[in-house]
């Protein structure tokens, strides 16, 4: 499961918050060089995806 962002720079982190528990089971920074992350791929489901820049976070549902 790979995450690949067209431009760099567009947000500071990826956090994964599972929608059963409501408890953060990944995140991780993004550097400005960045233009793709790995999940883990232990994580199967559900999630809420969000992505964070300054004071915003823009989310979705993500199923892996």
């Amino acid at each position: 499961n790979t995450l690949i962002f067209e431009t760099t720079g567009f947000c500071h982190s990826v956090i994964l918050i599972d929608i059963n528990t409501d408890e953060v089971v990944y995140e991780t920074i993004i550097t400005e060089s960045t233009t793709q992350i790995s999940l883990p791929t232990y994580l199967e489901g559900e999630y809420e995806i969000r992505f964070y820049k300054e004071t915003y976070y823009y989310f979705g549902i993500i199923e892996l």
